[in-house]
């Protein structure tokens, strides 16, 4: 199996000088002139890689969180706090205090 690698400019003239693939790697647009095209800013060649056995993980439990007091947290919301105080107030993601909120509009 074969992988593009980025080489740098000295190393894709020898390359290239030796006759071997090299590739200039250029990002291009609609808008882009022959004049950009000549200014690469980066070159490649592929190289061989050896495909490895997976490593299989051991599953890894999460360390249990605590739960958010949910009471708390409507109470806060209730109060004009802002979701970022909430979450750090009551040690948990802004995104749990999104969910807590959202959770407690649909009852």
């Amino acid at each position: 199996m074969k992988r593009l690698r980025e080489i740098l400019m000295p190393v894709a003239m020898e390359e290239a000088a030796a006759g071997k693939e090299t590739y200039m790697l250029v990002p291009i647009s609609v808008e882009t002139t022959i004049g950009q095209l000549q200014k690469a800013e980066a070159f490649a060649k592929y190289e061989d890689i050896k495909l490895e056995e997976p490593v299989i993980q051991e599953a890894v439990q999460k360390p249990k969180t605590e739960k958010v007091d949910h009471g708390k947290l409507i109470a806060l919301h209730k109060a004009g706090w802002k979701n970022a105080e909430i979450a750090r107030e009551l040690h948990c993601t802004i995104q749990s205090v999104i969910n807590h909120i959202k959770l407690e509009e649909e009852k």
